[in-house]
């Protein structure tokens, strides 16, 4: 891991290729889950990559450091606006329910 602040991250990968030194970075947003059971396996509560289908959301390849901390900043940025946009969220509902009722 190169950096990682809260729930944003920047880890370093080197490429598949057996002799390349080359490498790139992926910045993600880090996801929890509270654990749960699989045939009978349990598995604790962990941290974990965002999911293939969340990546160019979640996460992101980038090939240089400039690009990588960029989009940590970004990440960043997006985690801090989530419970404003909950919150704006919950009061068009209210609103709306509100106005059905009347």
């Amino acid at each position: 891991m190169v950096g990682r602040d809260g729930d944003v991250a920047i880890y370093k990968k080197k490429l598949d290729e057996v002799d390349s030194e080359a490498f790139n970075y992926e910045v993600i947003a880090i996801k929890r889950h509270n654990g749960y059971e699989i045939a009978g396996v349990k598995m604790p509560p962990a941290e974990m990559y965002p999911s293939d289908s969340q990546w160019g959301e979640w996460a992101f390849t980038c090939i240089d450091r400039e690009d990588a901390d960029k989009r940590f900043v970004q990440l960043k940025e997006k985690l801090l606006m989530l419970p404003q946009q909950l919150c704006l969220m919950v009061k068009s509902v209210v609103v709306v329910v509100l106005a059905k009722l009347n």
